[in-house]
């Protein structure tokens, strides 16, 4: 699992991949992450890797599950760090159009509940409500979904 270090603020943030088996290794290279990760970092490197994996979904021998959903938790903690300090930090050198003039901290609140979008009743998987930050059981059901989703949209 993604892990997020911070001595005192995000600028001193460390990131931690989750680490890539071999096949994966070979060709792609996730490096530890320090301070406010850059684009490169984020939009070539970490997604680089998850199409690598997503490109191996359908050989069965190759495709691991948990890595990637352990690189969808390392892409969305970079995110959340990026936003968080250029929330807090107020930087310039944050080009990002994604990013909102203005996050409430409600958004990350424990009380909050998550209800998924309706699934489609021919699909294997069915998603809850999700109250507070999601379990690791949580994030692989939504990323099931996903990628059941996307591989029925391929096979047409």
């Amino acid at each position: 699992m993604t892990e997020a270090q911070s001595n005192s603020s995000s600028n001193d943030m460390i990131y931690n991949p989750p680490p890539l088996p071999d096949y994966l290794s070979r060709n792609h290279n996730l490096n530890i992450i320090a301070g406010v990760p850059t684009d490169e970092e984020v939009k070539k490197a970490i997604h680089d890797v998850i199409r690598a994996v997503n490109s191996v979904s359908t050989v069965t021998a190759l495709y691991d599950h948990k890595l990637s959903t352990r690189l969808a938790q390392h892409l969305f903690t970079i995110q959340m760090g990026k936003l968080a300090y250029w929330q807090y930090f107020g930087s310039s050198n944050l080009q990002d159009s994604c990013v909102p003039k203005r996050v409430s901290i409600w958004c990350f609140s424990e009380e909050n509940t998550y209800k998924p979008p309706p699934v489609p009743s021919h699909m294997p998987i069915s998603l809850e409500p999700v109250v507070g930050a999601p379990s690791y059981v949580e994030l692989e059901s939504a990323h099931d979904a996903v990628r059941i989703l996307e591989g029925l949209a391929h096979s047409n």
